[in-house]
């Protein structure tokens, strides 16, 4: 893959790039190529940081992603949003995991758990 400066990308070249290299992440799942997907959910997270330093945090550009047709960009969307748009990520997420379809169902599954037990830690001081 190429080395992208993503400061010099505009929010909607980002969002296609985003969706990009979740359906890469995708297809790298079902082939079960664990560092490709490692890789692409390190650029991923590229992305997400560089919509988060920018003025006003702009990551909420992702919200249309929560209802893309691929479920891996649903889940990346939610990943990134879930502090920001806690109850839609959230849903998002839910429904990938009561999806039945693995593996994400499972990762999708774990990653509410964790998340869920994070904020109970918090709720608890």
């Amino acid at each position: 893959m190429r080395n992208l400066d993503l400061s010099k990308l505009d929010a909607d070249a980002l969002l296609k790039l985003h969706v990009e290299w979740s359906m890469q992440q995708d297809l790298a799942l079902q082939r079960a190529n664990i560092s490709k997907v490692n890789e692409l959910g390190g650029r991923i997270n590229q992305i997400n940081n560089e919509l988060k330093s920018r003025p006003g945090d702009q990551r909420g550009t992702l919200a249309s992603l929560l209802s893309h047709p691929n479920a891996q960009v649903r889940f990346n969307a939610a990943q990134s949003l879930i502090r920001i748009l806690p109850i839609e990520a959230r849903q998002t997420m839910q429904v990938i995991a009561d999806s039945g379809v693995f593996p994400l169902a499972g990762h999708a599954g774990m990653y509410l758990s964790m998340h869920d037990g994070e904020a109970a830690r918090i709720l608890r001081g």
